[in-house]
């Protein structure tokens, strides 16, 4: 089961690239769902976390069947390679140079 912040992330993610996807810009989004550009803005970039009929009216204008495309494998492995990259961007030179050694030696180890 998804954590509260992993919800959320993947909501937001999800909102921003199926909106991507349609062409639409944040502020076409923001006035079809009769809400705020910085309220939809901050949604998108997990800064929010959207009320239920918010979030309802939003994935009703992109057409979105409430939870299956939003919490689908697929989009969880988005959320979980974006924790990742996110994480390693963090890391200091010499974590990411010890990273390195592990991975190469376990790669070395697999053949």
């Amino acid at each position: 089961m998804l954590s509260e912040d992993e919800f959320f992330k993947l909501i937001s993610f999800s909102i921003k690239k199926i909106r991507m996807d349609k062409k639409l810009t944040c502020e076409k989004l923001a006035e079809m769902v009769e809400a705020d550009y910085s309220s939809i803005n901050q949604i998108e970039n997990n800064k929010q976390k959207p009320k239920s009929y918010t979030l309802y009216k939003i994935l009703n204008v992109l057409g979105v069947d409430m939870l299956s495309e939003i919490v689908g494998k697929t989009n969880r492995k988005v959320v979980l390679e974006e924790n990742l990259i996110d994480n390693l961007s963090k890391m200091s030179v010499e974590e990411l140079s010890s990273l390195k050694h592990f991975i190469e030696n376990y790669n070395l180890l697999k053949k």
